[in-house]
């Protein structure tokens, strides 16, 4: 589809497990990106007691870090293969909630919002050559700062990629298609209108993403990759 031009939008999860390792480097050396390794989410708490924890994650980073596992605040966990990092609200984080950063020149491209939060799954990648749309900020005081730098890693990376020659292919780092908007709903004519009661003004809540990013942002795609097949 690369070779022949065609719009390709792809997102989190395309290259680590269950993609096998050689269509993994193959498919970023297609896409002209990096991927890390690291992935991460947004826990709204990080106590082994609240509903769906991933307790596969307490045994995970007592292994590494010999000590047992005692976040129960709001945080962000950062893992790859061997290694796990617990931001947490408070100590490392001053808010824990990600937030999507887009610049004026594509908030009005695509008439996507400056902020949004984000509480999925994301991956951590290397644009290299690739245009940035988007990027993930991640609010850390200086003491989260040292624990991501032990890593190499900064609390802001890429949310959304294009590739910058065709432009016509886009990797998404999140699980974005995660949602709990009905699809009625989405295709209802005029829904925006309604926005008073689809989400509210504040910062943190989360279906601002879908109605002020992501719904956008794919007609916006879309849009473009129309208008430039109708010019041919």
């Amino acid at each position: 589809m690369k070779d022949r031009n065609k719009l390709i939008i792809m997102e989190y999860n395309s290259f680590d497990y269950p993609t096998a390792a050689f269509e993994s480097v193959r498919t970023q050396e297609k896409l002209g990106i990096t991927f890390s390794g690291w992935t991460g989410k947004y826990f709204s708490t990080l106590d082994t007691t609240g509903p769906d924890f991933p307790i596969w994650m307490t045994a995970m980073y007592r292994k590494e870090h010999k000590k047992p596992w005692t976040f129960s605040k709001p945080g962000i966990v950062i893992l790859r293969e061997k290694n796990i990092m617990v931001l947490e609200e408070g100590v490392h984080l001053k808010n824990a909630m990600p937030q999507i950063i887009t610049d004026a020149e594509y908030t009005q491209k695509y008439g996507v919002a400056e902020a949004v939060p984000f509480d999925q799954w994301f991956d951590i990648i290397d644009p290299l050559q690739n245009t940035v749309i988007s990027d993930y900020k991640i609010e850390t005081t200086a003491v989260g700062d040292t624990l991501l730098s032990v890593y190499n890693l900064t609390n802001m990376f890429p949310a959304v990629t294009q590739e910058s020659v065709t432009k016509t292919v886009f990797y998404f780092s999140g699980d974005f298609a995660s949602s709990d908007v009905p699809y009625w709903i989405s295709r209802f004519k005029g829904v925006e209108k309604l926005k008073g009661i689809l989400y509210s003004n504040k910062p943190d809540d989360t279906r601002r993403f879908f109605w002020l990013y992501y719904k956008p942002l794919i007609n916006g795609i879309f849009s473009d990759y129309y208008n430039s097949m109708n010019k041919k």
